[in-house]
């Protein structure tokens, strides 16, 4: 079985040989059947509302399920002061979620130097968001690949934040990253006005699936070949 199986199917190239993944949807049963939080994951979920806290607990026992994939214990997964989920040691990994579905991805830091998912609803984006997503003639590029451009644009954008974040701690608006279709996903150029952003090693992928939208976006550490 590959290490990027999970419990329900993933878009075959979504990620690497080297990821581990688990997408699961929540049954909506009072009892899920997940293990329970840590204390210091629990004491992170206190003050959520119960659905964020539902979704955060699902979005941790997919993590979970990640790690033993890739042959790790299952160690507490707290936020750090940027609510990204604080990995362990040596591991890079996201962690996404729309509606009653959940997805995580880890990987060895050995491997992935950074590493970022996003999955959304496979239906059109507000139009009134349009303009904060997409730059001029960006959605146009990604006509024809079966949903909706803007949706998959916002999905990608979000998966490429979360692989630079950790990298680079700096916030990106929409408008500073315009992405091109590329075999089976996309690449990135950076717009701002900022210091530059060297995006030509960064990878892109998308897929859909479950009435979803996923992308994935990582760049492979330096000498992983």
């Amino acid at each position: 079985m590959s290490r990027a199986a999970a419990s329900h199917p993933l878009p075959g190239g979504l990620l690497p040989a080297a990821c581990a993944a688990h997408l699961s949807q929540d049954p909506g049963s009072d009892d899920p059947g997940w293990p329970a939080l840590a204390p210091a994951e629990l004491e992170a979920s206190r003050s959520m509302r119960p659905r964020r806290a539902r979704e955060f607990h699902h979005g941790r026992h997919c993590a979970r399920q990640a790690l033993a994939r890739l042959g790790l214990p299952a160690l507490p997964l707290p936020q750090g002061e940027d609510r990204a989920p604080c990995w362990p040691a040596g591991v890079t990994g996201s962690i996404s979620h729309s509606g009653s579905w959940a997805i995580a991805a880890v990987a060895l830091a050995r491997d992935l130097a950074g590493l970022g998912l996003d999955i959304e609803p496979d239906d059109p984006l507000p139009l009134d968001v349009h303009a904060l997503v997409c730059r001029p003639g960006e959605a146009r590029r990604f006509d024809g690949m079966g949903t909706d451009p803007a949706r998959l644009l916002f999905s990608a954008k979000e998966s490429l934040y979360k692989c630079l974040w950790p990298l680079t701690g700096r916030f990106l608006e929409f408008s500073e990253i315009e992405l091109s279709p590329a075999p089976g996903g996309f690449t990135a150029r950076y717009c701002g006005q900022g210091a530059p952003l060297k995006l030509d090693r960064l990878i892109g992928r998308i897929g859909q699936a479950h009435g979803l939208v996923l992308t994935a976006a990582w760049i492979p550490a330096a000498g992983s070949g």
